[in-house]
């Protein structure tokens, strides 16, 4: 239409030209990717408070190839509301607060039903989705806000039919297949959580032949989607510099090298510390004090005692540990074919946000009873650690943007 215009149909790296405002917002806000530089919020206000409807097409060209390969399906209520702000004509600026606001109450929602759903790991669960990193993505506008609310409601369903009495319920497994369906069209290298249906017990269904047909059909069909996509991914990749997956079956030794230089250097920012240190790509970070501090807080909430841990079998332990493992390398993987060029020794692109999923099922996996904290100080205890989480949290933010 007459607001954006897009200057270059190659699928990796398109162009498009916006109106001003937007422009001129893009251009602040890469000013402030510096780390030492500060935010002007009035720079803000002031170049977003025009009309997009009154704008004219900028002479710059914005690139925006990075997310040219992300499935539309995660920015639907998004792009549905801004359909709706167009018509009205309002500011830039009204468009990102009221945008960011509508995702982060989609979250809140996914993620309210997942902890009201899900029988066991009700800590972790909450924990997990509150973590800083969680918050700032579900109040974007990116795909992680519905991705990981899906992800959330879909495993808390699984779970509760693993621990649940009585015969299943057919309408139960057509919903964790079209959320299974929803998450592979958002994150497809997540897929690998459908797999926990075969720990469903048997006596749930009508008979073992029974429980194959439905959990084989169901992990079937988003075995495909997952290969439709994450197939043409990897041998058409935006860079003719990045490795392939052709390469990469011919030198299994040099995957295996990347792989492991890749986790011996990032393992603890990727599931521990980038998951509550850093925001953004204008990334602030604590202290050194205040991040052991922080360290040693989630270390206590994640390891407390708590009753379902003895409701763990071994079986299980291993089998969540195993697609904890199995959604990293493919999150890696997808890196490594998109954005590694060829000769680099660890894995480029590699983002905390990624990993949440796998850090849920791996603090699933190693319920314990570590730490006792007894049940009577709990409900005392923890939101007063999280909440000195938060403080310290937005300190942060405070401190480091403004």
């Amino acid at each position: 239409d007459n607001n954006v215009r897009i200057i270059d149909e190659n699928p990796y790296y398109s162009y498009v030209k916006l109106p001003d405002s937007l422009n001129n917002l893009l251009e602040i806000n890469n000013d402030y990717l510096n780390y030492s530089t500060k935010t002007n919020i009035n720079d803000y206000y002031k170049t977003g408070s025009s009309h997009l409807n009154q704008d004219r097409l900028s002479d710059e060209e914005f690139w925006f190839g990075n997310t040219t390969g992300l499935s539309s399906f995660a920015y639907f209520p998004t792009i549905l509301l801004f359909a709706f702000l167009r018509l009205v004509n309002v500011s830039p600026i009204f468009f990102i607060i009221l945008g960011r606001f509508i995702n982060l109450l989609i979250y809140l929602l996914l993620v309210y039903y997942a902890i009201k759903k899900i029988p066991k790991f009700k800590k972790t669960l909450f924990i997990v989705s509150t973590l800083p990193i969680c918050l700032q993505q579900a109040s974007a506008i990116n795909q992680d806000f519905v991705t990981n609310g899906i992800f959330f409601l879909l495993l808390a369903l699984i779970i509760k039919e693993i621990y649940d009495k009585g015969k299943i319920n057919v309408k139960n497994l057509l919903l964790i297949a079209l959320l299974g369906i929803m998450l592979c069209f958002c994150k497809m290298g997540y897929f690998f959580v459908i797999f926990l249906l075969f720990l469903i017990p048997k006596k749930r269904f009508k008979n073992g032949k029974q429980k194959a047909i439905w959990c084989s059909l169901i992990c079937a069909i988003m075995l495909i989607i997952f290969l439709a996509q994450y197939l043409n991914v990897s041998f058409d990749s935006p860079s003719k510099e990045c490795y392939k997956l052709s390469y990469m079956i011919k030198n299994p030794l040099e995957l295996i090298k990347i792989y492991f230089n890749t986790f011996y250097t990032w393992v603890d920012y990727m599931f521990f510390r980038g998951l509550f240190n850093g925001f953004g790509w204008s990334t602030k970070y604590y202290s050194t004090m205040l991040n052991s501090f922080t360290m040693i807080i989630y270390a206590i909430l994640f390891f407390s005692g708590d009753e379902d841990a003895a409701n763990l079998s071994i079986f299980k332990r291993i089998f969540l540990l195993v697609l904890s493992l199995l959604i990293t390398c493919c999150i890696c993987a997808a890196m490594l074919f998109g954005w590694t060029q060829v000769g680099m020794e660890t894995i480029d692109g590699i983002q905390p946000r990624y990993f949440i999923p796998s850090l849920l099922l791996l603090l699933i996996s190693l319920h314990n009873n570590f730490i006792i904290i007894k049940k009577d100080y709990r409900k005392m205890i923890y939101p007063i650690l999280l909440t000195i989480i938060y403080v310290c949290t937005f300190y942060l933010l405070l401190k480091g943007f403004y």
